[in-house]
């Protein structure tokens, strides 16, 4: 595995093959076979990867269970602090050591919209990241979100990570973070060459579109490219890959099934336009 920084040409070059997944959508944090399930579409996606020459899969949030906010409430009745004794931790430590094994055996890059225990009541929700030798590199916690999961449902992280792939710089975002600029900004400022993003969760069309277009805006606006993983949901663009100059390079049909996206990540912009929009957003964010 190297983690060498790529030199930056603007010439073109492919820099890395990765891929861009979502999982069918379920809700239910108790049901053992829904977990099982949906390991069974990770691991295969990550096969599909493989065949396709990726070295990474971004997965959406809630990529083996998006866990309903009623069922987890300590009052079913109305929505108040949720119990997490009522998810199925078990179900889900045996489905990702499951997929680590998978990622490890195909030498590929996972990166899982999954919750993670934050050694108190409430856990992060996030995105895990599991390397090609099946190893846990860490979990971004989700910084910014939304009032529910504020109030009754999460632990709100509290830094950015960034992990690097065979000289590519990623930085992590989940959720609502796709509308603020910020998030984009600081990992621009960090060097990042994209920006893996995944949210979750059912939503009106108008909403979820206006996510997604946030999310491209603001990646664009940075000269990042883009991961973009969502629910398998009709609300939405559907998952895929934007590249650095905001256009789409490949799409996963919208709709509550597993699906698949994989794209070359180039070398495209001018280094001497990315240093200077890199300088002086790093200037704005000093003052």
């Amino acid at each position: 595995m190297s983690t060498a920084s790529l030199n930056r040409t603007g010439a073109g070059e492919i820099l890395l093959r990765f891929g861009v997944a979502q999982t069918t959508f379920r809700e239910d944090p108790l049901d053992p076979d829904g977990f099982r399930a949906a390991g069974a579409e990770v691991r295969t996606l990550l096969a599909q990867a493989k065949e396709q020459g990726a070295r990474l899969v971004l997965f959406q949030e809630g990529t083996l269970c998006f866990p309903a906010k009623r069922r987890l409430s300590s009052d079913p009745d109305r929505m108040v602090e949720a119990d997490w004794s009522r998810f199925n931790w078990a179900a889900l430590g045996e489905e990702l050591e499951a997929i680590a094994g998978t990622a490890a055996d195909l030498g590929i890059w996972a990166v899982l919209g999954v919750p993670q225990p934050s050694g108190g009541t409430r856990p992060y929700t996030g995105l895990l990241v599991i390397d090609d030798a099946g190893a846990t590199v860490g979990h971004y916690g989700e910084r910014v979100m939304s009032r529910t999961k504020t109030d009754f449902l999460y632990r709100p992280g509290e830094q950015p990570m960034m992990i690097t792939v065979d000289g590519v710089r990623f930085g992590l975002a989940s959720g609502l973070e796709a509308l603020f600029p910020s998030v984009f900004e600081r990992y621009a400022a960090q060097g990042a060459d994209a920006v893996l993003f995944a949210t979750g969760g059912r939503g009106e069309a108008k909403q979820g579109q206006w996510l997604v277009e946030q999310a491209i805006a603001h990646a664009r606006g940075q000269l990042l490219w883009l991961g973009l993983a969502v629910t398998g949901d009709p609300a939405t663009a559907g998952s895929g890959i934007v590249s650095a100059s905001g256009r789409w390079v490949g799409r996963c049909e919208p709709g509550d099934r597993p699906g698949l996206v994989v794209a070359d990540l180039t070398d495209s912009i001018n280094p001497v336009s990315r240093a200077w929009h890199r300088e002086s957003a790093s200037r704005i964010l000093a003052q």
